[in-house]
C-alpha cells in the first residue's frame, strides 16, 4: 500500500505540463484514452435550489489560430511561463492552458490571447 500511496503523491504533485505529457504517454503507449471533462450545468432536481456563483475559472485553448507565434509570446507575457513551456501547452491545443484561476484573471487573458488569434473558452 505504500507504493500506492507514494504513488498518488507524485500524481497530485505534477505540473499542468507533467500531467499533460502524462496523457500523452498513457494514450501513445499504453492506448489508455482520458475522457474529456463535462460539467454539467443543471443537474436534474437541482433546479430549485439557489445556484452558487462560480469563482474560479479554467481557460481552455480551443485552438491558437494562424497566429501561433503571436499566441505563444503573449501567453509568456500574460503569465510569465518560459518560452519553452509556452510552446509546449499552445502546441497541446485543444487544452487548459490555466485552471482555477480568478474571473477577473480569466477574462484578461482570454482578451489578450483572442486579440492574437487564439480560440479561448472559459469554463
Amino acid at each position: 500500500m505504500k507504493n500506492i500511496k507514494d504513488i498518488a503523491k507524485l500524481l497530485v504533485s505534477l505540473t499542468v505540463l507533467e500531467a499533460k505529457e502524462l496523457q500523452k504517454i498513457l494514450e501513445k503507449d499504453y492506448d489508455i484514452k482520458v475522457p474529456e471533462t463535462q460539467v454539467l450545468i443543471d443537474p436534474p432536481g437541482t433546479g430549485d435550489i439557489e445556484e452558487e456563483k462560480q469563482t474560479e475559472f479554467d481557460v481552455f485553448l480551443k485552438e491558437s489560430g494562424s497566429q501561433k507565434l503571436n499566441v505563444i509570446k503573449g501567453f509568456k507575457n500574460i503569465t510569465g511561463v518560459g518560452l519553452k513551456d509556452s510552446k509546449y501547452l499552445i502546441d497541446g491545443a485543444p487544452c487548459i492552458i490555466r485552471s482555477k484561476i480568478s474571473q477577473e484573471d480569466a477574462v484578461i487573458l482570454k482578451t489578450e490571447l483572442e486579440s492574437v488569434g487564439a480560440v479561448i473558452e472559459l469554463r
